[in-house]
């Protein structure tokens, strides 16, 4: 697998057997023989690229000039296309099929305007646009789901680190109950920092290994920041009315992290209770776990 990043990459592997690219302007020649990730501003498949499987892209400008064997997907501002794939499926706001493109399935388009598609241009399965007010609703619904997947995923991944190490749970709740003005202070300065920091390690390119270490604890701290708030809500809650005994951190747990999801529903108050959750979260583990 290649894996590239900085503000110019230009991947010109022979042969590999994926290929992951970001940066401010990504070009892709060669060959991938499964899966290529294409992340930034400016992204280009030459006529000498070939992707096995599926093509994903993400960015700004996506020029496609090369070969996709199965399908090309993701998200961009505009694309241009004028080489050859098994399917396009795609959300993009500007999308212009040239006269020498090739889909061998279904082309779909999802985004402001209808695709342009040039006379010559080979399509053999349906051609369908999903206006930006549909794919909305879709978006919609998805949401609802994925939420409720996070939010059961959530229990489960709380309930096995509860399992497997009661100790390191506790120590992270005591941490909040006993210095929550340093769990905010510290938590802010990594959500806003954190970012920060990554990205000016791998813009000097010597820091991209810290970079992408530094993005991953990020990631994880975000993550297990909402899990540890419920764990420290559902047992104040207990607690208002179970004033004496211990109390089960798997009882705790589920309901703080569904009072939590509960009221994350809610507009405006929900995201701000979000907010709350993340910054107290993370600081709470960075000082936990160091402290």
């Amino acid at each position: 697998t290649s894996v590239s990043a900085g503000s110019l990459v230009d991947v010109g592997v022979k042969t590999s057997r994926s290929v992951w690219a970001a940066g401010g302007n990504v070009q892709l020649s060669g060959t991938a023989v499964n899966n290529a990730l294409l992340c930034g501003g400016t992204l280009n498949a030459d006529k000498t690229s070939q992707v096995g499987t599926d093509l994903i892209a993400f960015g700004g400008q996506f020029n496609l000039a090369g070969s996709v064997g199965r399908q090309v997907r993701g998200g961009v501002g505009v694309l241009t296309m004028s080489g050859k794939a098994g399917r396009v499926d795609i959300a993009s706001d500007e999308t212009s099929i040239g006269a020498q493109a090739e889909i061998g399935g279904d082309l779909v388009i999802r985004g402001d305007k209808a695709p342009v598609i040039e006379a010559g241009a080979k399509i053999a399965g349906e051609q369908k646009y999903i206006s930006e007010s549909q794919t909305k609703k879709s978006r919609g619904a998805n949401v609802s789901i994925f939420t409720i997947l996070m939010f059961l995923a959530s229990l489960l991944v709380g309930f096995i680190l509860i399992a497997l190490s009661p100790r390191f749970a506790r120590r992270i709740t005591d941490t909040l109950f006993c210095r929550p003005w340093l769990s905010l202070g510290i938590g802010f300065a990594i959500l806003v920092g954190g970012p920060v920091a990554a990205v000016i390690l791998l813009v000097i390119m010597v820091g991209i290994p810290l970079s992408v270490f530094g993005f991953f604890t990020y990631v994880v701290l975000l993550y297990l920041s909402s899990i540890f708030i419920g764990l420290a809500a559902g047992e104040k809650i207990i607690r208002l009315f179970k004033k004496e005994g211990g109390i089960s951190p798997y009882a705790a747990l589920a309901l703080g992290t569904t009072v939590l999801f509960l009221v994350g529903l809610v507009p405006w108050i929900g995201f701000a209770v979000k907010m709350l959750v993340v910054v107290f979260g993370m600081g709470m583990l960075a000082v936990g776990i160091t402290g």
